[in-house]
């Protein structure tokens, strides 16, 4: 039992290490790596972020051995898929689908925003055609158009997971923001 337990360790740990391009370059510091995503439906949501968002997919999904994370609200009955993402400039996204009997549900269907949620802020070119691949897909939350400022195009998109994604992209007379 004691090797079983040791064999699963190194695979998670060794997994893990791999999925992780780069460590932090200085000691007692941390490199901001990717956001997971804990999703109910796997399949959907990469044809979410594959298609419309773009991102390439790194990690095809793959079941993780079992291990329990009581810290995380999954039993080692839990049966945990992954797969790995990563948009066009490199920024990572994680997928973590979990299937356990009683496993909750956030509201997000009906509060998509709340103390605790997130909102993951893109920032687009031709936010037209992405626009176009969100409304196919029927997960556009606030149609295109100026932002408060005027000084870009906006959108919300919601993703299969019910995750609300901003999307902006600036006018071609404005700067860089701050």
């Amino acid at each position: 039992m004691r090797k079983y337990r040791q064999l699963i360790i190194s695979l998670v740990a060794t997994f893990l290490v791999s999925a992780s391009p780069v460590q932090a370059e200085t000691s007692g510091t941390a490199r901001f790596d990717r956001a997971s995503l804990i999703v109910k439906d796997m399949e959907q949501s990469l044809v979410f972020w594959r298609h419309v968002m773009q991102f390439d997919l790194l990690f095809e999904p793959r079941q993780l051995p079992p291990l329990e994370n009581e810290y995380l609200g999954w039993t080692k009955d839990a049966v945990l898929t992954f797969a790995r993402l990563q948009s066009p400039d490199g920024a990572g996204i994680g997928l973590m689908e979990i299937k356990q009997p009683g496993f909750p549900d956030l509201e997000l269907e009906k509060y998509p925003n709340a103390h605790g949620s997130v909102i993951f802020v893109h920032v687009a070119k031709d936010i037209e055609a992405l626009h176009k691949r969100a409304l196919a897909a029927g997960a556009v939350l606030k149609p295109l158009g100026l932002s408060r400022s005027g000084r870009f195009k906006q959108m919300y998109l919601r993703s299969p997971s019910g995750h609300v994604l901003e999307i902006y992209e600036l006018l071609p007379t404005e700067a860089k923001p701050n």
